[in-house]
């Protein structure tokens, strides 16, 4: 605690402060309001800035209330840092901290700050202080504890996973280009030449007679092609079919081994393995190293791992194959590789589905088994699987998600009749997880199978998977995509997309937390496209008015609708980039539309009441928009009116002195007030205890 010095030695505080002035002080001047300096407390020290914002309220009294305040250049952003990361709020006595938003920030020129004012009368006034001046303070921006209603998409939500729009090129020896049962195996440094290496199975359009295990290698994950010399498929069958590979890397050996069933071989199904040291020359494609037989469809989709000194391998059995409503998850270990022990039943329950094929990984930065499992509904069959994720220490007994991790696409897309058996690799300096799934759609009445890549960092992909409720945001109708975004960003590191496929709308929504009296506010990210509907609605049940891109209204202008959805083109010219849209919604039926703080049209006769947020998108071809930072706002008419501090302001500066003698030892913090440019007025102390 500090102990204030006696008015008897002020004149000796001055020449020490003086003196300390010459010496010591490499702090800025910082400014407030002449009255308030002299009644005021201050925050903390290292804040060496501050100015007093004045509240002037001619409208009625306001709780809780969302105050905007406007910074020009009479803010001395020099002296704060470039971002405002270090601005702080307080209340009237200058310590008490309010919750505030930056929603914008451009240092020399302006800034946009929203603070959450406790209670103001009506005709009232108060003052509040802006802080500023501390280069190491991190931000205290936070929209959640300003507004009423607040979602800047950082936290996790939407679809675990996202569809890939277009499937990779994956060349087959058949010339199908078609595949399935992907497994790949990661080099940093490379191996033989090229960073990944991926065994797949051709399967076009459904054929098992050309489901043989095939090679493949990319230096990026995206471009795939045979490695110069292989001779694809690397295994034949001599009698019925092959399916399922899996890959892996020996380091022991410094090999690639591909196991693989070889199934209904006279009602068993064989264990196979291949084995390469260059990954070009397997051998004969017909010659088997059989390492155990099982009965028909009691070994599927094997996944095949080296951790802890031993092999280690999962697969599926069922009573029965395809319509199976009994399966289950199969351990088994071995020294060699070749030699493998009994199964054991695995402790894995996906709730309300079959397991049926599988993929596993060894995370060591986790100390954790992943699993990638295709499944199918209780009741149902293996050609209608979703993809669901997994976790376990032992690989034993595995952690299941309600949540599926993928499911399928929509209408006419490459995937958008069935996600089918995965593989996926975890990059942990991005803290990526990096999935590439097989899946089909049906043409014609025929499946057309291809391999598709989705990522999703982690955090958020575990953050997402373990919601029930997707963040709160629920698809109500479409089979788009709703999901984070990194890029484009209006703040923060995500952004919300929303992705919407030809010919169909999609629609997502949230509860509203305020029925009236609101303004709801957002960012959304126009791409200047000439086709569909992009927009945020403030919505009740069968009703909605909203403002955003309908181009069939107008192409080149932004536009509002009415509750029984005719759209008004506003005089705003559509521009690439970022826009701040607004809905004001009076409890007496009235709505008014503002685009980047214009107002662009109102109506009356609409809704009284709203219920839910919509986010929507509809058009002739695909679509995908992006938006940011919805919040919802109090209304109040007149607003309350802030003033900065004018030229009478006050100069602060605080000292910490080196002296001897006179009472003012090593710690002690000087304080001096004076009018900026004038003569010293005031000196204050205080004695930093040791």
């Amino acid at each position: 605690m500090g102990t204030p010095i006696h008015f008897s030695r002020v004149t000796q505080v001055v020449i020490v402060a003086c003196l300390a002035t010459l010496l010591f002080s490499t702090q800025p001047v910082s400014i407030q309001a002449a009255p308030a300096a002299q009644s005021a407390a201050w925050f903390d020290p290292d804040w060496t800035e501050r100015m007093s914002v004045l509240i002037t309220n001619p409208g009625p009294a306001v709780t809780d209330y969302q105050l905007h305040i406007p910074l020009d250049s009479q803010f001395r952003f020099s002296l704060a840092k470039s971002d405002g990361s270090d601005l702080r709020v307080t209340a009237s006595d200058g310590t008490t901290l309010l919750p505030f938003w930056i929603e914008s920030w451009m240092p020399g020129v302006s800034a946009s700050v929203w603070v959450r004012l406790p209670s103001l009368a009506s005709g009232g006034n108060t003052t509040l202080y802006l802080y500023f001046g501390n280069s190491i303070a991190a931000s205290a921006s936070s929209g959640a504890a300003v507004f009423d209603f607040f979602d800047d998409f950082e936290a996790p939500f939407g679809r675990p996973l996202s569809n890939a729009s277009i499937p990779q090129t994956t060349p087959t020896y058949d010339g199908s280009g078609q595949v399935v049962h992907p497994g790949i195996v990661y080099f940093p440094g490379g191996w033989h030449g090229y960073e990944y290496w991926l065994v797949m199975t051709p399967y076009p359009n459904g054929n098992a007679a050309y489901e043989n295990p095939s090679i493949l290698v990319s230096h990026d994950g995206v471009t795939w092609a045979p490695p110069p010399g292989i001779t694809n498929p690397i295994a034949l069958p001599t009698v019925s079919y092959l399916a399922d590979a899996d890959l892996m890397y020996d380091a022991a050996s410094n090999q690639l081994w591909v196991y693989y069933p070889h199934q209904s071989v006279a009602g068993t199904t064989y264990l196979v393995r291949k084995v390469s040291a260059d990954g070009i020359n397997w051998g004969v494609p017909t010659d088997e190293d059989r390492l155990f037989g099982v009965p028909d469809f009691e070994l599927l989709s094997p996944a095949v791992l080296y951790v802890g000194g031993q092999y280690r391998m999962w697969s599926v059995r069922t009573d029965g194959g395809c319509t199976s409503q009994n399966n289950v998850l199969e351990y088994r270990t071995s020294i060699t590789g070749t030699v493998w022990s009994a199964p054991v039943a695995a402790t894995f329950a996906q709730s309300g589905y079959i397991p049926w094929h599988v993929e596993v990984i060894h995370v060591p930065s986790k100390n954790e088994f992943w699993a990638l499992m295709a499944a199918y509904p209780s009741g149902s069959a293996c050609d209608n699987t979703d993809l669901f994720f997994a976790r376990s220490s032992d690989g034993l007994n595995w952690n299941t998600y309600n949540r599926v991790a993928l499911s399928p696409g929509w209408g006419s897309t490459w995937d958008g009749a069935q996600i089918y058996r995965s593989t996926l690799l975890y990059d942990e300096t991005n803290d990526l997880l990096r999935v590439w799934y097989s899946a089909n759609n049906w043409v014609g009445g025929i499946p057309i199978w291809h391999q598709g890549y989705t990522e999703r960092n982690y955090t958020q992909f575990l953050g997402a998977l373990s919601s029930p409720d997707g963040g709160g945001w629920t698809i109500e109708q479409g089979n788009g995509d709703w999901s984070p975004s990194t890029i484009p960003v209006r703040r923060g590191t995500y952004s919300g997309r929303l992705v919407q496929n030809s010919g169909v709308d999609m629609l997502v929504s949230k509860p509203q937390p305020v029925s009236a009296d609101f303004y709801q506010e957002w960012d959304m990210y126009d791409d200047l496209d000439t086709t569909g509907f992009k927009g945020v609605r403030v919505a009740t049940e069968g009703r909605s008015v909203g403002v955003g891109v309908w181009t069939g209204s107008s192409t080149d202008h932004y536009v509002y609708h009415t509750y029984d959805y005719y759209y008004i083109p506003t005089t705003i010219t559509r521009t690439l980039g970022w826009h701040k849209f607004s809905v004001l919604l009076r409890s007496t039926s009235s709505v008014t539309f503002y685009i980047d703080g214009q107002q662009v049209g109102s109506l009356n006769g609409q809704f009284n009441a709203a219920t839910h947020i919509d986010l929507e998108g509809e058009g002739a071809v695909p679509s995908t928009y992006y938006v940011d930072d919805i919040r919802i706002r109090k209304y109040s008419s007149p607003e309350p009116v802030t003033t900065l501090a004018g030229p009478n302001a006050i100069a602060v500066r605080t000292f910490r002195v080196q002296a001897t003698g006179g009472g003012i030892g090593p710690t002690t913090w000087v304080t001096v007030l004076g009018l900026a440019g004038s003569a010293l007025l005031v000196v204050r102390a205080r004695r930093r205890r040791m």
